[in-house]
Parts: C-alpha cells; structure tokens; sequence
C-alpha cells in the first residue's frame, strides 16, 4: 500500500523532552498527525512544528484530557511513552486508556513496575541469569557497613526509582563513592530521604565501551526493528546519559536483548544499554527502557526507523521491518556533549584534536534539525526555565 492512500489515526506521545521531540518528528515527516503531551509548559518538543501541544499538569487531568482528545477521533490514536514519569501515569491508567487508545501490551502496571524499580529489574535479571555488576540491596546501615568491607571501589549508591530522584541528585542518575567510609557516609545522607537504596560496583573502563540496543518487539515479542550502537560520551560525565553515540552493529548485544525480551513477553519501542567488562570481556547488563531514549534519532539516520515502523504494526498497518543499520553514524547533543568534553580535557582523557575528530559523520541532533528550527532556537528559554525549577524553586 502506498503511504499517500493510508489514513493515518492520530499519534499521541507523552512527554516532550528531546525524546519525545523525536518521536513526534520521526511521525510528523510522514504525515501522521501528532498531539504531544507534558506537564512542563517549557518542554523543548512543544515548539516543534509537527506536534500540537498539550499541557497538563497532573494524572487526573491528563486521564480527562486523553479521553477527551481519543473521542473526537474517527479511529483510535496510537500511544506513545518518551519519559519514565508518564510511564508512571500508564502503571496508574493505561487499562483504563486501552478503551480509546492503542497501546503496547508492556504498558502494563506489572510490566513498568517490574523496568521501573531496579530492584525488581535486577530481580529478574538474576532469574534469567543476565550478567550484572556486583549487586547489594542493603536494608540497614549494618549491613551498608558490612558490604562497605567487600565491594570493590569506586561504586555507585543509587535510588530504586531514579527518575524520582533527579531533582534530589541535580541530573545524576546515582552518587559514586571511592571509600569505605564515604559510602556510609553517603548512605546516611541518601537514606534520609528514603532508604530504598542499591549500592553497585563501577564496571571499569570508559564511555565507549557501554553498547546500547534499540528496538520495537510486535505482539508476539518478535523483533522488527533493531538497532546497536555505542556511547562515546556522557552527560553527567561517567555515570550520565549519552551525549555522543555512534551506530556500530554488535551481534551479541542484539542477541542478549532479544533474548531476555522475549523471555518477558515484550511488546513495545525498548532501548538496552551493556557495558563491556574488561577484566572478564563480558557485557554487563545496566539498564533497560521500555520507551524510545533520548539517543533514538541515531536509528532514524542509521537507516532502521524504529518509531514508523511500531507505529505502523501498532496501527494495523502491514508489518514493515527494519533490520539493517548503517554504521558508523553519530548523534550528538551538542550542549551537553560539550560540557562533558571540558570535563574530559581538563582530566588529561581527551584530547583537543581527539574531540574536534569525534565530531566527524554526526547526522543526527539531539533538538537541532534544519526542517524544525523552533526547537533548537527556544532551547535557551527551556533550560532556563529548567534550572528556575530544579535550582531556584526546588522543583
């Protein structure tokens, strides 16, 4: 079937950071009509010109406002998920929201629960005996103090629900401690705010040696997009999120996500991340997202459209796969990617020709794209209003 003759229902995406900024391009350029929600009127992907905006607030509104919208529609909008507090709101609503949406079977509250608590999701990757970084769910100090004497430094201490925590720890996804002493004391410190806490070893090595997997898993947790790369860079430096990511195809992480997604019954966009252990050369698992993640748009200029080709099975569309990635493509955002390298300069790890050569064959932006400028041009306007929230008014 021809893409002019299709009749495109309606995409609905649920979070407008620069994920869902490129959830809503990545639909848009095809014709498919877009309402982006977030309860942050100064979300960058509000400004795209592909997406229609929607600000609420809070859950209750949000459930009214869908409804709401899905009703004036002829055929069912197809939904989309681009940050973890709106995965939050769908544990809370999407049974209630499948009446007037479609919605990937994983958005489920046992299914986001089990991903969103990495208590529950390390649980589960020791049952299907997934290689994991030496792992401690202390529940006192005793025994905060007892592992303090046996796990190697440095490690990280970090929130079971982390995405609750980013305004607490300024951006960082968890605290790096390089002592026995300085892990109880952080301990105490964290655990006054809620002693659901994990302490972690730190994998060695650097950035580019976390790989990461894209991909979209149809009813039958079979995959029809896929896609690996590698971080090259992060934003927090170390134990951040990606600020430069590079396409490069590795069979085994494509085999180990596949694999453990299957054995969970996954239906949904997914994004994996591993990192190679150099004392041992085994990959070990350290995250997995059930939504798009914030370096999706690599997909897109790697030749594998993850995002049309979930909407399309999700719209009942006839399947179309997506399999095969051209590599050695990169993404940047540009910002933060540049911090990072300041911070890497001034540590003697990189060097000024190093990072002017790393920039060489970007063709994705994390917000800058030269057919929606909007976006890139109120960024400044954004992270102002982010930092009034996070730093001046305690948001």
């Amino acid at each position: 079937m021809k893409t002019a003759e299709l009749s495109y229902p309606l995409a609905v995406v649920l979070g407008m950071s620069p994920t869902g900024l490129f959830v809503a391009r990545s639909l848009g350029r095809r014709g498919v009509p877009v309402i982006g929600v977030d309860r942050d009127f100064w979300s960058v992907g509000r400004f795209s010109k592909y997406v229609r905006f929607l600000h609420v607030e809070n859950e209750g509104a949000l459930y009214k406002a869908m409804v709401r919208v899905a009703s004036s529609e002829d055929q069912k909008p197809i939904l989309f998920c681009a940050d973890d507090h709106h995965l939050h709101f769908l544990a809370k609503y999407a049974q209630a929201l499948s009446e007037y949406y479609v919605i990937p079977r994983s958005y489920n509250k046992a299914t986001i629960e089990m991903f969103l608590d990495k208590r529950k999701f390390y649980m589960m990757c020791m049952k299907y005996s997934i290689e994991l970084p030496s792992t401690y769910f202390p529940s006192d100090l005793g025994e905060v103090k007892s592992i303090s004497r046996e796990i190697s430094y440095p490690c990280v201490i970090k929130p079971v629900f982390s995405y609750l925590w980013r305004k607490k720890l300024r951006g960082k996804k968890m605290v790096e401690v390089n002592s026995p002493d300085e892990l109880v004391r952080q301990y105490m410190a964290l655990s006054s705010f809620n002693k659901d806490l994990i302490i972690q070893e730190v994998v060695p090595g650097g950035d580019e040696l976390i790989y990461v997997f894209g991909g979209y898993f149809d009813r039958n947790s079979e995959p029809l997009a896929m896609f690996t790369g590698r971080k090259l860079r992060q934003f927090p430096p170390k134990f951040g999120s990606a600020s430069l990511v590079e396409s490069l195809w590795c069979q085994e992480i494509a085999e180990k996500s596949v694999a453990l997604l299957k054995k969970v019954g996954f239906h949904g966009v997914c994004g994996t991340e591993f990192k190679l252990d150099p004392r041992s050369g085994t990959f070990k698992m350290m995250e997995i997202n059930i939504r798009p993640t914030l370096w999706f748009s690599i997909t897109e200029a790697s030749g594998v459209d993850i995002i049309y080709v979930a909407y399309r099975d999700l719209a009942g569309f006839p399947a179309e796969n997506s399999l095969s990635q051209r590599d050695y493509v990169r993404w940047v955002y540009s910002l933060r990617d540049f911090v990072s390298t300041i911070y890497y300069i001034s540590r003697g790890e990189l060097s000024f020709k190093e990072w002017i050569r790393s920039l060489k064959g970007i063709k994705a932006h994390a917000i800058y794209a030269k057919d929606d400028l909007y976006p890139v041009i109120l960024t400044p306007m954004c992270l102002a209003s982010e930092f009034l929230s996070h730093f001046v008014l305690g948001g």
